[in-house]
Parts: C-alpha cells; structure tokens; sequence
C-alpha cells in the first residue's frame, strides 16, 4: 500500500478492512466489490474518463503515504 501511494497511484481495491477505510476517507482511490461483476470496469472506466478525479486521488495517495513513512511508524511502535 505505502509503495503505491508514496507514488502517487490511485488506488483499486477489493478487500475490506483498514486499506478500504483509508481509501474511503482519504479520497484516494475506489474499493470494489467483486461479487458485481461490473463494479470493477465501472470504477475503472469513471478514472479513465475524469481526469480531474484521478488527479486528485493521486494527490491525496502521496499526502496519505506521508503518515506512513519508516520514520513515523518506528516512533508508533518504538515511543
């Protein structure tokens, strides 16, 4: 997760959890449910057609990766 957003990549996602809670809250990419079987092209295919969009997830992926550099981490488990 760190390498993508720390590239500025939108993110795609199927999985529930706290990858799917960050996306959500941070606007910086889509979750997807793969029980519908358009769900994935749908979001897909809402990227490729807005510019704008994207752009901005990709701006708020690498806002989001600052959090989670080795610094910040290693002071979260080593106070």
């Amino acid at each position: 997760f760190y390498d993508y957003s720390s590239n500025g990549l939108a993110i795609i996602n199927s999985l529930n959890g706290e990858i799917s809670n960050l996306i959500a809250k941070n606007n910086i990419g889509f979750n997807y449910n793969p029980v519908l079987e358009n769900d994935l092209y749908e979001k897909l295919n809402f990227l490729i057609n807005d510019i704008d969009t994207i752009n901005l997830m990709k701006k708020n992926s690498i806002h989001l990766s600052k959090e989670f550099t080795k610094e910040i981490q290693m002071k979260k488990i080593m106070p």
